[in-house]
């Protein structure tokens, strides 16, 4: 079993709080000393299984091949896309929370500075499309993320109750209704 796998496992059985680097040696059959050569502690594990269940490379072809000049079709698209590829890699979602505990988020700011270029690309055309508000593009973007970092975030890690009851809609129409109000607001139109 390589060194990763290991660490795997006992993360997955354990959980990563009560592993230690002994431990994942003992799994993969090494020595302490061998696996801290490429591994100095714990942290540079988890960084490792984050890079190997990263979305990075679709969610950054998913900004780049976005097409159209329909404000509302931009974003529709691009919502059901991010959140189909976040479903995708549901094992970097649950490495993502311990880099938030463990490592101040290193990875996912990495990750989110990488991925910066092409969403900012993306926005600034939304912006600039007719029918679009005058918002500031950092407003805007920061809004977006925000929007599918919660639609993922409530999906995966909500209370079985209430995943349970999320399931009264299909997830086409939770999309759907996420959408409109990030496009149109809570408030009736006068």
């Amino acid at each position: 079993m390589s060194l990763l796998d290991a660490a795997e496992k006992l993360f997955q059985e354990r959980g990563y709080h009560a592993v230690s680097l002994m431990d994942i040696a003992t799994e993969a059959q090494m020595t302490l000393s061998s696996v801290q050569t490429h591994y100095p502690d714990k942290q540079d594990l988890l960084l490792e299984l984050l890079e190997r269940y990263s979305p990075r490379q679709p969610l950054r072809q998913i900004f780049r091949q976005i097409k159209g000049n329909d404000p509302e079709y931009l974003v529709r698209d691009l919502f059901m896309r991010l959140i189909t590829s976040m479903e995708e890699h549901p094992r970097f979602l649950e490495y993502a929370l311990l880099d938030v505990q463990v490592n101040q988020a290193s990875y996912l700011t990495s990750l989110m500075t990488e991925i910066a270029g092409d969403a900012a690309l993306f926005i600034n055309r939304l912006s600039s499309l007719p029918g679009v508000r005058p918002l500031s593009s950092v407003m805007l973007g920061r809004a977006f993320a925000a929007l599918v970092i919660g639609f993922v975030a409530t999906q995966q890690f909500a209370p079985r109750a209430a995943r349970f009851a999320m399931r009264i809609f299909p997830e086409k129409a939770w999309i759907d209704g996420v959408v409109d109000i990030f496009l149109y607001g809570i408030l009736e139109s006068e």
